[in-house]
């Protein structure tokens, strides 16, 4: 077998295994607080209020 074809077929394997594993821990609730999950998104969305959203448009367009 080729040298290159094997590295290529290695690293290729542990894309795999690697995403296998992260996809794993985020179905089943293995990775805590560390990957974001839905343990720590908040209940209700943090709405933006109108004049604040008007504000922060004003502010880009002039700086």
């Amino acid at each position: 077998m080729d040298l290159q074809l094997l590295l290529v077929l290695t690293a290729s394997l542990l894309a795999v295994l690697y995403l296998g594993r992260q996809s794993w821990r985020t179905w089943t609730g293995g990775c805590g607080k560390s990957c974001g999950g839905a343990s720590t998104a908040p209940a209700t969305p943090a709405w933006i209020d109108v004049e604040e959203l008007t504000r922060r448009v004003k502010q880009r367009r002039s700086g």
